[in-house]
């Protein structure tokens, strides 16, 4: 059935050259091709990894600084609201203070002008004292009557 002559010789030669050419013209830079994809997708790949790890870390370092930050603000913010608690309280002290002493101040002023309307009004005082008395001494006298 299958001779082996002159032209199997010739077919298998030529499909030997035709595969060599092949070889050269389509599948070498073929599989050169293919490789360099591989080696690009690869690195992409690892460049990709490599970026992801680096912002996950930054975020968790963007976390830990936010997170401090927000410490520091509420510290400052307690210290703040303190120091306003502080600053209102000696306000209101010292306004307290100070109404005490006005207040100190004009009943001082009001005893003093009550002992002058006092000392003003003796002579006054006396007088009308003696008009009573004087009064009552008469109608007594007249109400004893004459006695003769």
């Amino acid at each position: 059935m299958f001779s082996v002559d002159g032209t199997f010789i010739i077919i298998f030669v030529s499909f030997f050259v035709f595969m060599m050419a092949m070889n050269a013209i389509y599948f070498s830079p073929i599989l050169k091709i293919k490789t360099e994809r591989e080696n690009v997708i690869h690195s992409g790949n690892q460049a990709a990894n490599e970026a992801t790890g680096k912002m996950s870390t930054l975020s968790e370092e963007y976390d830990a600084q936010l997170q401090e930050a927000r410490k520091q603000a509420q510290l400052i913010i307690q210290e703040k609201r303190e120091q306003a608690k502080h600053a209102a309280s000696s306000k209101v002290s010292k306004a307290r203070e100070s109404v005490l002493q006005e207040i100190e101040s004009n009943l001082a002023g009001l005893a003093e002008a009550k002992d002058r309307i006092y000392e003003s009004l003796q002579p006054q005082r006396e007088a009308f004292v003696k008009t009573i008395i004087d009064k009552l001494t008469v109608d007594q006298c007249q109400i004893a009557g004459p006695t003769h």
